[in-house]
């Protein structure tokens, strides 16, 4: 098990970005430039009532889990 720090993030996030065949520094700054429009289409796919709802319960298990865990300590 390993803490959380930078240098753990950066190791396993190049992990998936070459299982995504996203290799060299251009491929890289172009899957950043096309965030904005990946966005946009998951937001269309999906719909907001459906990534509000996503965000209302996730904000609420997120809450109860804090709860727990400090109750807990």
């Amino acid at each position: 098990n390993h803490p959380p720090d930078w240098e753990r993030f950066r190791y396993i996030a190049s992990r998936h970005l070459r299982a995504a065949g996203i290799e060299s520094p251009e491929q890289f700054q172009e899957f950043v430039r096309s965030l904005p429009d990946l966005v946009d289409e998951t937001l269309r796919y999906l719909g907001e009532k459906r990534v509000r709802e996503f965000m209302r319960r996730s904000l609420e298990e997120s809450v109860r889990a804090v709860k727990e865990y400090l109750e807990c300590a």
